[in-house]
């Protein structure tokens, strides 16, 4: 059961890496993300999940921030979990881990073990991510970045 709980947290926490990619910031076009590995795990009753995940990127550009992340799965008008983690700063022009602390919580109704039973015996596709964060590229601003209707599928293939 752990692992399906880590595949979940570390393939929606690539969505935190895919928010970076999507900026539309021309810097953070080289940014590349090298690996994603989950460094603990741990239940927080019968609903929610704490995770720190080590994520491996390089970054050649200039230094990128990210705060209020969010990322909501849903099929069929019903939330099934709702993810967040704290900001992460990545350094200008470096390859480097980053620790970044998540929480998965888990919505209308489900546990823990009935997403694990999604994640194994389902068509990942039909369910979709919708992923909310505010990122500044230096010394900008922070800009809103939303992205709705991924694929779940796509996110987990990262």
């Amino acid at each position: 059961m752990k692992d399906v709980k880590g595949l979940i947290l570390a393939r929606l926490s690539l969505a935190l890496c895919i928010i970076l990619l999507t900026a539309g910031c021309t810097d953070l076009r080289n940014l590349q993300i090298a690996g994603c590995k989950v460094l603990s795990v741990s239940p927080r009753g019968f609903t929610s999940l704490d995770a720190t995940l080590r994520l491996d990127i390089d970054n050649p550009g200039a230094q990128v921030s990210l705060r209020d992340f969010s990322a909501l799965v849903h099929k069929d008008g019903r939330d099934i979990a709702r993810m967040s983690s704290d900001s992460l700063t990545l350094e200008a022009a470096c390859r480097r881990s980053y620790d970044a602390r998540c929480t998965l919580k888990i919505l209308d109704g489900l546990s823990i073990p009935d997403l694990g039973n999604i994640v194994r015996e389902e068509n990942l596709s039909s369910y979709l991510v919708d992923i909310e964060a505010s990122v500044r590229t230096g010394r900008s601003k922070y800009r809103p970045v939303r992205l709705s209707g991924i694929p779940l599928d796509k996110i987990i293939k990262i």
